[in-house]
C-alpha cells in the first residue's frame, strides 16, 4: 500500500482515477490517462490505501526516471531483472525508507526451479491429482514427508496445473491440519453418529465440509472475535472451537512464507506431463486475514471422519482448505515473480 511523503509527491503526476465497488466486481477506470496510455514498457501502477482503514484509493502511474520509481520497487522487494508484463506485489505501508528484506528461502529456491522450468516438460514421477507437488519437490530434492513446517527451507510448496485456473474459484488447497477442542461431551463414535450419515458402502461416517453458512449436514462457523476464538456449531449450538492464538501459530508454522508454482500440464496419468512455469511468493499471514475469509467463505474446514471396526474411529484430521483464487488475500507480502514463457 502507498503512503508517507511519496505518496504526497506521486499526487501531482495528474494522471485521475475513479474507483468503482459494485459487487461482484471492483473497477478502476482512468478519467483523461494520458500517462497510462503512452507509458513506455516497464512503467508501474501503483494502487495505495488513502488510510490504514480507508475506503479511498489512489491510483498513480510511475515511469523508470522517476524517484519514486525504485522506491516501489525496492519496498516490493522485485530483484534486479524480475520486472516483466505483469509482474506484482502487495506490500504494506510503503515510504521512502521502506526496502524489502530478500527472502533466503526464495533466493535459494529462484535459481533451482529456473533449471526445472529451462529443462522443459517432464513427467510426473507419480499419477493422479498429487502428482504435480511430488514431481516438484522430487526435482527439488525433498523427501516427501509429513512435517508442521514448510517443506523448503522451512518455505511451503504448493503446485497446480495452469488448466486448473478456469476453474479456481471452485478449487481448494490445504492449509494446515487442526483438530478442534471438543465440548459436545461426545466420544468420537458417538459424534460420526450425532452428525454424520451412512455412506454407499454402508459405513457411519462424516465428511463434511463446514463453512460460515450451515451445511446439509446442520454444522457451521461462528466466529466469536471478543472471545478470540473460531466455533463450530451445529443447529447453532456450539459443539468444538479453536482459539485464534492456535491458528495463528499453525499459520506461522505452515505458511509463514509459501510460493506457489503453476505448470502447464499436457496427458494423463502415468504419461502426464509438467512445464513448470511461475513462482508467486507470499508471507506474512494473519489471523485477522484467515478469519476474513472465512466470513467471505473462501476459508473452509474438511471433517473427515468413519467408524469402522463396530466403535472405532478413523480420523484424517480436521483440515483447514482455502479458494485457490483468494490465497493472495491470505497474506501481507505478495510477489509474483516468475513468469516463463512457453
Amino acid at each position: 500500500l502507498w503512503t508517507s511523503k511519496a505518496g504526497d509527491s506521486l499526487s501531482r503526476i495528474g494522471s485521475r482515477w475513479k474507483h468503482y465497488h459494485r459487487y461482484p466486481e471492483r473497477r478502476v477506470t482512468a478519467l483523461r490517462s494520458s500517462k497510462l496510455n503512452d507509458a513506455p514498457a516497464g512503467s508501474l501502477v501503483v494502487f495505495g490505501r488513502r488510510g490504514q482503514f480507508s475506503r479511498s484509493f489512489e491510483v498513480r502511474v510511475l515511469l523508470r526516471d522517476e524517484p519514486e520509481y525504485r522506491i516501489v520497487v525496492d519496498a516490493c522487494g522485485f530483484a534486479t531483472g524480475e520486472l516483466f508484463p505483469g509482474a506484482f506485489a502487495v506490500a504494506p505501508g510503503i515510504g521512502d525508507s521502506a526496502v524489502a528484506e530478500r527472502s533466503a528461502a526464495l533466493t535459494a529456491f529462484l535459481p533451482k526451479f529456473d533449471r526445472i522450468a529451462a529443462a522443459g516438460f517432464v513427467k510426473t514421477m507419480r499419477s493422479g491429482s498429487t502428482g504435480i507437488g511430488y514431481t516438484l519437490e522430487s526435482l527439488l530434492g525433498i523427501s516427501e514427508n509429513n512435517s508442521p513446517r514448510g517443506d523448503f527451507m522451512g518455505m511451503e510448496l504448493k503446485a497446480f496445473r495452469i488448466r486448473e485456473k478456469n476453474h479456481r474459484a471452485a478449487k481448494k488447497m490445504n492449509l494446515f491440519l487442526k483438530e478442534p477442542i471438543w465440548i459436545d461431551g461426545l466420544t468420537s463414535a458417538e459424534r460420526v453418529r450425532r452428525y454424520g450419515y451412512v455412506d454407499d458402502s454402508g459405513r457411519e461416517a462424516l465428511y463434511s465440509t463446514v463453512q460460515i453458512m450451515p451445511n446439509s449436514h446442520g454444522l457451521a462457523f461462528r466466529i466469536a472475535t471478543d472471545a478470540r476464538r473460531l466455533f463450530l456449531t451445529h443447529d447453532e449450538s456450539d459443539i468444538a472451537w479453536w482459539s485464534f492464538d492456535v491458528l495463528q501459530q499453525r499459520l506461522h508454522e505452515k505458511h509463514s512464507e509459501a510460493v506457489f508454482v503453476s505448470a502447464i500440464s499436457r496427458g494423463e496419468g502415468r504419461d502426464e506431463e509438467f512445464l513448470f512455469r511461475s513462482v508467486m511468493w507470499c508471507s506474512q499471514p494473519s489471523v485477522a486475514a484467515f478469519v476474513r475469509l472465512i466470513e467471505e467463505g473462501a476459508v473452509l474446514l474438511e471433517l473427515r471422519l468413519h467408524i469402522h471396526d463396530e466403535n472405532r474411529v478413523r480420523n484424517h484430521v480436521s483440515a483447514f482448505r482455502i479458494r485457490q483464487n483468494r490465497i493472495p488475500m491470505l497474506y501481507g507480502r505478495t510477489l509474483r515473480c516468475r513468469p516463463h514463457e512457453n
